[in-house]
């Protein structure tokens, strides 16, 4: 129940504050049809906006429902974007909530087979729009549509608000076209799926199976570093220059603090994949270049990595964390606290840290002691929580500034 109430405080003050207005001029005796009239248009569209809500949670479960039905094991579902706020557990799957709902959210599931057929891939993609648009077709034969529920002088009634944002939400999911998730821009469902249907995927790799690759992911999640890399190691033998696994392979080892290791990996990495746009995650081989160059005293490199990174994705956080740090670092104190501070939300851990950690350094070099000390107390208290990277920074920090 508390981590539902965790979830509640997430919705928008201002749509709490929709509903207070209309239900009180709902409620007003004076010029009632004129209050009315606005009443009406406020509660439609609050209803709208939070329905909105559940239809994008509906979606991601329709991701994993569909992808069980042809063989698959849901694994996890993501909820939002920025700041994690809890994290829980349903039928075995780990649900991940973030501050920003209204972002969307991944639906993640493997497959038993090393390769998956077409129409399992097919189901994979369309289970969140199908989902959608199940759900409409449902709540539209139980309740029918009125045939003026676009006019905004009456109050609409609450399966119309459900079909209406259902049906959309599986028509723009349906369009294809490439998106933005975590700053950098993906294929979204429409156009993941008809690639699919029109055979434009490519040949997919099938010498290792999507559950031993999602294991070796979720060790390193677990910051069970060591035994990851003996499996992503297992995964480079078979395939030495996939993408994905040297990416996970270099963020094990930057967890580790063997950041050698992971400008090593890095460098081939960026090699192979660096100038490929069509390889989504890009931005990730020159985050994790930037924290290895750093960590490893190379700041020049680490600049022009930093530089390559937020020229991608510049509103990726993990992105946005790196060029702020760099930015630090190379002395540029306004700009680096102009993108930190972005971070920043003393509510939440992650983010909000290893920036912390940062400014540090910036506002005691601009001799804002205030800010400094406010930081500095936020550190203090979650020092149990760093990484490795966090411990490195921090030491970086505190001989900068001279502080032990």
């Amino acid at each position: 129940m508390k981590k539902i109430f965790t979830i509640l405080k997430l919705l928008p003050r201002s749509l709490y504050l929709l509903f207070l207005i209309g239900l009180l001029l709902k409620s007003s005796l004076v010029k009632p049809h004129i209050e009315q009239f606005y009443a009406n248009i406020i509660l439609n569209f609050a209803f709208f906006w939070l329905f909105t809500y559940f239809g994008i949670i509906f979606h991601e479960f329709g991701h994993l429902f569909f992808a069980k039905i042809f063989g698959g094991k849901p694994k996890r579902i993501i909820l939002g974007y920025a700041n994690l706020v809890t994290t829980m557990k349903v039928a075995g799957i780990k649900i991940y909530v973030k501050k920003k709902l209204l972002r969307g959210g991944l639906a993640f599931s493997t497959f038993s087979d090393d390769k998956k057929s077409k129409i399992q891939k097919l189901f994979h993609h369309a289970g969140g729009f199908l989902t959608n648009f199940i759900l409409a077709l449902i709540f539209y034969l139980i309740f029918g549509y009125e045939k003026h529920f676009m006019g905004l002088e009456q109050l609409k009634s609450l399966p119309n608000i459900f079909i209406t944002v259902n049906f959309l939400l599986g028509v723009a999911n349906l369009i294809p076209y490439k998106l933005k998730s975590e700053g950098a821009k993906q294929a979204n469902d429409g156009l993941s799926f008809f690639r699919v249907l029109l055979n434009k995927t490519g040949k997919e790799e099938n010498s290792i199976s999507e559950n031993d690759f999602f294991e070796a992911f979720e060790l390193m999640e677990a910051g069970k570093y060591t035994e990851a890399i003996i499996m992503y190691e297992k995964f480079i033998q078979i395939h030495p220059e996939n993408p994905n696994i040297l990416l996970n392979t270099s963020a094990c080892y930057i967890g580790m603090g063997q950041f050698d290791k992971s400008y090593e990996t890095l460098k081939k990495l960026e090699l192979i994949a660096g100038d490929n746009e069509k390889y989504g995650y890009r931005h990730y081989i020159y985050t994790n270049l930037t924290w290895s160059a750093l960590i490893t005293d190379d700041t020049e490199n680490a600049f022009k990595y930093a530089q390559k990174a937020f020229k991608i994705a510049n509103q990726n956080m993990n992105v946005m964390l790196a060029y702020g740090s760099v930015l630090a670092f190379t002395k540029q104190f306004d700009e680096a606290v102009k993108i930190l501070s972005k971070l920043v939300d003393f509510n939440y851990v992650n983010f909000t840290l290893q920036a912390s950690i940062v400014l540090i350094y910036c506002f005691d070099s601009l001799n804002d002691e205030q800010n400094r000390e406010k930081h500095f107390d936020f550190v203090r208290k979650n020092i149990n929580k760093f990484s490795i990277l966090d411990k490195y920074i921090y030491q970086k920090v505190t001989n900068l500034i001279n502080i032990s």
